[in-house]
């Protein structure tokens, strides 16, 4: 398989995972976390498209499924939920997560030569950089 194609369904399969867990912690989420929550969700969603999007470009087929990983996502968050509050706390735990996310999004750039692909992951990277970073200051 092109290493192109590979590394942007990876990184599609990452990203989606990405958008379950969150999906459930919105919704266990305590009212000041939930804002960050839904921001990191929403972008999610709309990256998921787009590299679904440029899977299709590059002659794959892409698979929006995610992996078990988003069942996984779904249900560590309800545990958690259960004896502990989803709130600025869980922020260790979606970084954690973010850092695959941005992982993926580096061998994905790397697989791709100059082009508006390389560029559009380029751009989704640097959005994900800065609601964490964002999400990282106080107040």
């Amino acid at each position: 398989m092109d290493a192109r194609i590979e590394t942007t369904q990876t990184l599609l399969s990452q990203t989606v995972d990405a958008r379950a867990g969150l999906d459930k912690m919105v919704e266990k989420a305590e009212p000041e976390f939930r804002p960050i929550a839904l921001k990191l969700r929403e972008t999610h969603h709309q990256h998921a498209e787009r590299i679904a999007a440029i899977v299709t470009a590059i002659g794959g087929d892409a698979d929006t499924d995610g992996t078990v990983l988003s069942t996984v996502n779904r249900t560590v968050v309800s545990l958690r939920a259960l004896f502990d509050d989803i709130d600025a706390g869980a922020m260790d735990g979606v970084r954690d997560g973010e850092a695959r996310v941005l992982e993926a999004f580096d061998e994905a750039i790397e697989a791709h030569d100059a082009s508006r692909h390389r560029d559009e992951l380029v751009q989704m990277r640097t959005e994900i950089e800065t609601l964490l970073r964002d999400s990282a200051q106080p107040g």
